[in-house]
């Protein structure tokens, strides 16, 4: 078996938690009338980028933003129940589940580069 660079992976686990945090300082802009809000929502947007650009140096394309797509979804998520803003239920955490092992199987099959 190849071993496979990690760092690429870690920068798209990063850039993942930093979608989250792009998706909700998006939503405390308030139609970007909330400056303080807007700054966050330009620092994660940026460092996601940026830390996303960082792991396609190592990560093929497309394998990297199902894997971020996946994972910030899920991420998403997790927030939204954690503040009150939506309930789980067992058939959202089983959608989930399959989404998050679809992204472990596209780690554990993607060759190495």
């Amino acid at each position: 078996m190849t071993s496979r660079p990690i760092g690429g992976w870690i920068y798209l686990l990063l850039s993942s938690a930093l979608q989250v945090g792009w998706i909700e300082s998006l939503q405390r802009t308030d139609g970007f009338r909330r400056f303080g809000a807007i700054g966050w929502y330009a620092f994660f947007g940026i460092t996601a980028t940026v830390t996303l650009a960082k792991a396609l140096q190592s990560v093929p394309g497309s394998t990297a933003y199902a894997v971020w797509t996946a994972l910030s979804v899920a991420g998403s998520v997790a927030v939204e129940h954690v503040v009150g803003r939506s309930t789980p239920n067992p058939a959202r955490v089983f959608c989930l589940l399959v989404i998050l092992a679809g992204t472990a199987g596209l780690r554990l099959l993607t060759p190495a580069r």
